[in-house]
């Protein structure tokens, strides 16, 4: 089993995330210290490289889609399609969304309503603040994020099916580069982006369960405590293993497709019955707003007015969706198969970013709404 293991590629991350593991438990706090300083580090020293990758990620995507490279077919002429465009749909959406817009859909514009950017001068609760907030989710949740997924897909696609590369993160870099897979470069990148995965996976798998305690705790009033959130872990991870043993076509395709309509029941109803004409009104100022600075938005990082707001929110965002798409990116490629870059791009830009985009118009701009109207004190 050990020969078949490509050392540079798992030894490296498997030994630091073991030893980060070991370090937390013996000493919780300078753990947190430690973790905390690195982050704020990195993200203060490098937040426009952050910016300046999402931009280029997003331009780099419109191109390939306007350009004759959308027309190449992954897996060649000859290739049939895998699934359905709606099956292909709902499982690139569950695979990136997940379940963070249902939490950060209403906390994340609350948060920027009462706490908006400082250099900006705006008043905390106010119409201004109400309409940034707006803008932010866009900005957060829209074409830019999923920039950084829907490029690494494309390259691993081609990459993988069409210059028959390993599958391999590193392989991503094939189109770019043109080396063969297998040089002791791609595997330091496969060993960074393991690490990258695991970290990343760890935080993302403690905030759901820790969202999800709390929603039980809302809701039926069940305790969040340690004894809850280990039988949450159990249930999510056995979930998990059962989808993912029973394969693409079966657990994964129908967990879904089944998550798909759960979405949809969720949308038609507070579209419904939540305040129709406010959210949409102000979604389309805010939309506006977005476009409008969209340069600005997506490049701020308030280092003229020594403004932390972006280090706190957009650079960590891009930072945790960048961290997430090499691997992403893997098996979003893989199910792409017979189909051509631009219906590739459909599926995994701009119909997840429109998706995203009205799920925050209606959640985010209902959770303002019952904010500004004293439905729901902050």
């Amino acid at each position: 089993m050990f020969k078949q293991i490509r050392g540079i590629a798992f030894w490296p991350a498997f030994v630091l995330l073991t030893g980060a593991l070991i370090f937390n438990f013996l000493s919780p706090d300078s753990f947190m210290s430690a973790v905390t300083t690195a982050s704020n580090w990195m993200i203060s020293q490098f937040g426009w490289a952050f910016s300046m990758i999402g931009m280029v990620a997003l331009l780099a995507v419109v191109v390939a889609y306007l350009s004759p490279l959308g027309k190449i077919k992954i897996g060649g002429e000859k290739a049939e399609p895998l699934m359905s465009k709606a099956n292909w749909f709902a499982i690139t959406l569950c695979t990136t969304l997940a379940a963070g817009i249902v939490f950060w859909g209403t906390a994340e514009p609350m948060y920027h309503l009462a706490y908006p950017p400082s250099s900006l001068g705006m008043d905390p609760f106010s119409p201004e603040a109400a309409k940034y907030a707006m803008e932010t989710m866009y900005l957060h949740w829209t074409f830019t994020p999923y920039a950084f997924y829907a490029l690494p897909t494309m390259l691993f696609a081609i990459a993988f099916y069409n210059m028959k590369k390993p599958f391999s993160i590193g392989s991503q870099l094939a189109p770019i580069s043109g080396k063969v897979e297998g040089d002791k470069f791609y595997q330091i990148v496969d060993a960074i982006c393991m690490f990258c995965l695991g970290a990343g996976a760890a935080a993302a798998f403690g905030t759901a369960v820790l969202n999800m305690a709390g929603a039980l705790n809302s809701i039926v009033g069940i305790e969040s405590n340690p004894a809850t959130w280990f039988i949450l872990s159990v249930i999510v991870v056995v979930t998990f293993v059962i989808s993912s043993s029973t394969g693409l076509m079966k657990g994964i395709k129908i967990l879904s497709n089944i998550n798909m309509q759960i979405y949809y029941v969720i949308v038609g109803f507070v579209f419904i019955a939540g305040p129709t004409a406010y959210f949409l009104n102000l979604g389309t100022e805010a939309f506006g707003g977005y476009l409008s600075g969209f340069f600005e938005k997506n490049l701020f990082t308030g280092a003229s007015s020594g403004d932390m707001w972006p280090q706190w929110w957009t650079t960590f965002y891009w930072a945790v969706w960048m961290a997430w798409a090499p691997v992403t990116a893997c098996f979003l490629g893989r199910i792409a198969y017979g189909r051509t870059i631009r219906e590739l791009l459909n599926i995994n830009f701009i119909m997840p970013s429109l998706f995203s985009g009205l799920w925050m118009t209606i959640f985010s701009g209902t959770a303002v709404n019952f904010q500004m109207t004293g439905r729901v004190i902050l």
